[in-house]
């Protein structure tokens, strides 16, 4: 070994944990064994490593978009975990809805706030692609639950921080 880092073994909880080994076992030119769950440390050559660093703690799937086929897991996740989300996932292909003009998932939404005369649109979507930036809301949101099965000049009201809430359907498309 020709460095100085930290020997033992080391059980980092985040990527930037991770990186930081790293990039000290790199600084130090110190041998580094990675485990993860299910390792097989019997098969091949024996590491002389410095320091070992386990993955096991770094585990959840941190981004899930079935629609978009993306989803980011952390390296100690369980495969079983994995396949788990991926069974309970149903792609809903908006274009093929016939919802008769409701409100339902998948839908996208043109909606009036009644006090503000503001117009926003949204896309009703699983709580795993919720992104507000992108105006994607999730159907469990308070917004979300008032529109599902409403039609266009429909009233959806809102329980919302600041009290009471009202918006006006203006249009409802599965595109």
């Amino acid at each position: 070994m020709t460095g100085h880092m930290r020997l033992g073994f080391h059980a980092p909880e985040t990527e930037e944990e991770l990186k930081h080994l790293v990039d000290e076992a790199v600084d130090k030119r110190t041998p580094l064994e990675v485990l993860g769950k299910g390792t097989k440390r019997e098969i091949g050559h024996p590491v002389g490593a410095g320091a070992v660093v386990s993955t096991e703690a770094m585990v959840g799937i941190s981004l899930y978009e079935p629609t978009e086929l993306v989803m980011v897991a952390k390296t100690g996740t369980p495969l079983s975990e994995i396949e788990a989300k991926l069974a309970s996932a149903q792609v809903i292909d908006p274009k093929a809805l016939d919802a008769d003009g409701r409100c339902v998932f998948g839908a996208t939404v043109e909606i009036e706030d009644q006090d503000s005369g503001e117009k926003l649109v949204y896309q009703i979507v699983g709580d795993d692609e919720a992104d507000i930036k992108e105006s994607k809301i999730s159907i469990g949101s308070p917004v979300d639950r008032a529109l599902i099965g409403k039609s266009d000049g429909d009233i959806a009201e809102v329980q919302a921080p600041g009290g009471v809430k009202h918006y006006e359907l203006l249009d409802v498309r599965y595109e």
